[in-house]
């Protein structure tokens, strides 16, 4: 986490430093103050206001899991399709 690899001194004059060109625009006429960094820094290396994880962090697990259910369906169908006209073939042999 960035917490751990920089002081909150450090990230705060990262983040008065940083220079994007996509935002040269917004930050040009107003940039960020002392304070929005010193506000900035502090919920970065706060771990209590960090977000807790939500349904998002399952949404791939649960689809992957969905999607290998649907596959196993699918091939179990094809494969019972295939088995019954074998066995109507021989049959008429």
């Amino acid at each position: 986490l960035l917490r751990d690899r920089m002081g909150k001194v450090a990230m705060t004059s990262a983040i008065q430093q940083a220079q994007f060109l996509v935002m040269n625009g917004t930050y040009k006429n107003s940039p960020i103050t002392a304070q929005e960094a010193v506000h900035l820094a502090e919920y970065l290396s706060s771990e209590d206001l960090q977000p807790s994880s939500s349904m998002e962090d399952n949404v791939s697990l649960i689809g992957t899991i969905i999607g290998i259910v649907a596959l196993f369906g699918i091939v179990g169908l094809y494969r019972n399709n295939s088995y019954r006209a074998a066995v109507r073939t021989r049959g008429n042999a």
